[in-house]
C-alpha cells in the first residue's frame, strides 16, 4: 500500500504577489492537475478560499505511482512554478523494505523541496499500528 496526505498554500513569490502574474502561474498549474485526471486512488483538488489558492491530496495506490503521479513530482513542479509556495506531504510505502514503517515528510518552503524525518506517526508500528 502507498499512503498520502498532502497539502500547500500556492505563492508564486515570498513578497507581495503580483495578481496579473499569479493568475498564469495558477492558469498552468490547473493544465498540469487537469492532465492528471486519469489519476488512480486519491483526490487532488485545487481550491481558492479567501484569495489565496491551496492544493490538496491524499490517498490510497495499491503500489508505488509512476513518476508523473508521483506526489513528490507535483510537489516539486508546483515549486519550480511558484517558488513563494509552501506545505507538507506525508508518505507511506509499504514496499519501500528500508522504511515500510516510517512516513517521510516533505517539505515544500520557499519552491524548494526537502525530505525530513517523521517524528510523530513513525515508526507506524507502534505508534498508530498494533
Amino acid at each position: 500500500m502507498y499512503e498520502y496526505h498532502g497539502w500547500m498554500t500556492i505563492s508564486e513569490n515570498t513578497y507581495e504577489e503580483d495578481t496579473e502574474s499569479l493568475c498564469l502561474v495558477i492558469a498552468d498549474i490547473r493544465v498540469f492537475i487537469e492532465e492528471l485526471k486519469n489519476w488512480i486512488g486519491g483526490n487532488l483538488e485545487l481550491n481558492a478560499v479567501n484569495g489565496e489558492f491551496h492544493i490538496s491530496l491524499s490517498g490510497n495506490d495499491n503500489h508505488t505511482p509512476i513518476e508523473k503521479y508521483n506526489q513528490v513530482t507535483i510537489f516539486e513542479y508546483i515549486g519550480t512554478q511558484a517558488k513563494g509556495s509552501y506545505g507538507l506531504l506525508y508518505i507511506r510505502d509499504a514496499a519501500d523494505k528500508q522504511s515500510h514503517n516510517t512516513f517521510k515528510v516533505y517539505v515544500l518552503a520557499r519552491g524548494i523541496l526537502t525530505q525530513k524525518e517523521d517524528m510523530y506517526l513513525s515508526p507506524c508500528n507502534p505508534t498508530i499500528e498494533d
